[in-house]
């Protein structure tokens, strides 16, 4: 019976592997969060305009900031590793170089982002 269906029925609501919908989506939130805790960051770096290194280092250690802070590197590098996939999936065809890229950046992104988190969280603790 399934022969009798047409591609479009057969594959509405379903990308190549039946889950680019969940990744569009994803780029979607992951972009507007970015751009409320892009906000957020420019907020606070503004508020530091004309203070000394250690006021802006006081400031930058609190609750409020840190968690700002922290959730805008999460955002960031998760945004990012969802459009490189994109770009991997797109235009690289020869599976090993797929699977070797995909896990490189993946790999690196999260060194980036948890290096980033460590000292996110390190001024705060020696604050």
């Amino acid at each position: 019976m399934s022969q009798h269906r047409s591609f479009l029925s057969r594959a509405r609501g379903l990308g190549a592997s039946g889950t680019g919908v969940d990744h569009w989506w994803m780029q979607r939130l992951s972009a507007v969060a970015n751009l409320f805790l892009t906000l957020g960051v420019l907020t606070l770096l503004v508020m530091q305009t004309g203070k000394s290194y250690l006021e802006v280092q006081a400031c930058l250690s609190g609750l409020v900031p840190t968690v700002i802070l922290i959730l805008f590197v999460g955002s960031t590098f998760f945004h990012a590793a969802l459009g490189l996939q994109v770009v991997i999936e797109d235009y690289v065809h020869a599976r090993a170089l797929h699977l070797f890229l995909m896990f490189k950046v993946r790999f690196g992104l999260t060194i980036l982002a948890l290096a980033s988190i460590l000292m996110i969280l390190k001024n705060f603790f020696e604050a």
